[in-house]
């Protein structure tokens, strides 16, 4: 049997994440001693582990304690659909670096989006920037 300290320490978090996760509703409150000492088992000890492995995951913390209890498949089915999700929000972030970009560069606030298009391939292509000027301009 373990303390809070000594499991947090164990796995690896802070004895405030061990209570977060009490509130939760993710890690079941222990038994206490008489003192009032939490107590831990291995189970608790498993169940933090797995908390822990899905929430630095990228798993949404409204869905770790469905995957605790889900079966096999459908644990499997959800992780691929959370890598599916990550995968949309990736995309997006990728999708609003470019436009910060674009902003930055001064194009996008002026031009439609098929010359911002157009002038960012011909940067690609390597020609010179005053030719790519020349055409941002006209």
């Amino acid at each position: 049997m373990l303390r809070i300290g000594e499991l947090a320490s164990y796995v690896g978090v802070s004895t405030r994440t061990v209570r977060f996760y009490h509130q939760r509703g993710l890690l079941p409150e222990p038994e206490r001693t008489p003192a009032g000492y939490r107590l831990y088992d291995a189970d608790a000890i498993l169940r933090l582990s797995r908390i822990v492995a899905l929430a630095s995951a990228g798993v949404p913390l409204a869905r770790i304690h469905d995957l605790l209890e889900a079966s096999e498949d459908d644990f499997a089915a959800a992780l691929t659909q959370i890598d599916t999700d990550l995968g949309h929000r990736i995309r997006q972030l990728k999708d609003d670096r470019a436009r910060l970009k674009r902003l930055r560069a001064g194009d996008a606030l002026t031009l439609p989006d098929v010359i911002v298009r157009f002038i960012e391939q011909l940067r690609r292509l390597g020609l010179d920037p005053v030719v790519v000027d020349h055409y941002r301009d006209s």
